[in-house]
């Protein structure tokens, strides 16, 4: 039977738009642990229209467990994506970084593929609605050396920070100009950069690959180059908690309202870190950065 309540469409409306853009299609497998209440709470009413999520189907298991089965969008990029959450136990999920548009081509050898960093789940009622929150779990903070901090710096155009490198995490927070467009440009060389902006005008997170060089070898990468969700300033600030591992970037923000992960590509010179503000000057309150060794 096709059960849900518009908050729980919602939370997965946050798995695809704000974390996962690259999961239409999938076959969704969730496992709950629902008492009475909390099964009254998620499942009152038919999934709405507009929701991203179709045909959900919930079935009852042993031990007041429900099996909730679902789909996404309408074309497969990815295999199957199977959640499970216990009684008592953190949720942790992992997602597959990578797009079978162009998963068989990307430059790297032996591997094609790697998973995200995992990320606690959780959820918060904002204004009414419930959204899904995603945060780097705790143990992450275990491959942290040589840290750095830099406080107030203003930035008009852009402005080089000491760090280089292509294996790092990254905390900064900055309250938008009005008109301007400010944030991270990573993997910078001399025609390299991948952007993570913030547009105050349009109130949109977005990464951008456009300017990053080794995107040939497939037409589907190249043309996936832009992405954006919504973001609200929070206390008029953004924040953003950034992890680049060489191939792969992904964003943390405003403390896991909003996630990205993008693939990139850059050479071994391609390793300047810079912030950056077009259309105003703005203030970078605290930038804390950290070198990650390998979890190997």
């Amino acid at each position: 039977m096709p059960i849900a309540d518009e908050r729980f469409a919602r939370l997965f409306d946050q798995l695809v738009g704000d974390g996962f853009s690259d999961i239409t299609g999938t076959d969704l497998s969730i496992t709950l642990p629902v008492s009475k209440r909390l099964l009254n709470e998620l499942v009152a009413a038919a999934t709405p229209p507009s929701a991203p999520v179709r045909d959900l189907d919930l079935t009852p298991l042993d031990n007041d467990r429900f099996l909730l089965r679902g789909r996404i969008g309408s074309s497969a990029l990815l295999p199957a994506l199977r959640l499970n959450l216990e009684i008592d136990q953190q949720p942790v999920l992992l997602g597959w970084a990578n797009n079978w548009t162009y998963a068989q081509d990307i430059p790297t050898f032996p591997w094609k593929s790697a998973m995200s960093l995992p990320r606690d789940l959780s959820l918060k009622k904002t204004n009414g609605e419930w959204l899904l929150i995603q945060k780097p779990v705790e143990a992450l903070k275990k491959l942290r050396t040589d840290p750095a901090e830099l406080k107030n710096i203003s930035v008009a155009d852009k402005k080089e920070l000491g760090l280089r490198g292509q294996q790092f995490e990254m905390e900064f927070s900055f309250q938008p100009v009005t008109n301007s467009t400010a944030g991270l440009h990573l993997a910078v060389g001399k025609q390299n950069v991948f952007v993570i902006g913030y547009n105050a005008s349009s109130q949109k997170l977005f990464v951008d690959r456009s300017r990053c060089i080794n995107d040939s070898f497939n037409k589907e990468f190249a043309s996936l180059s832009h992405f954006e969700t919504s973001l609200t300033p929070v206390n008029e600030k953004i924040k953003l908690h950034i992890f680049l591992d060489h191939s792969i970037v992904e964003v943390f923000a405003n403390d896991g309202a909003a996630v990205m992960t993008a693939q990139i590509f850059p050479d071994e010179n391609d390793n300047g870190v810079e912030l950056f503000s077009d259309g105003g000057t703005t203030r970078f309150d605290r930038v804390r950065l950290w070198k990650m060794k390998s979890a190997w």
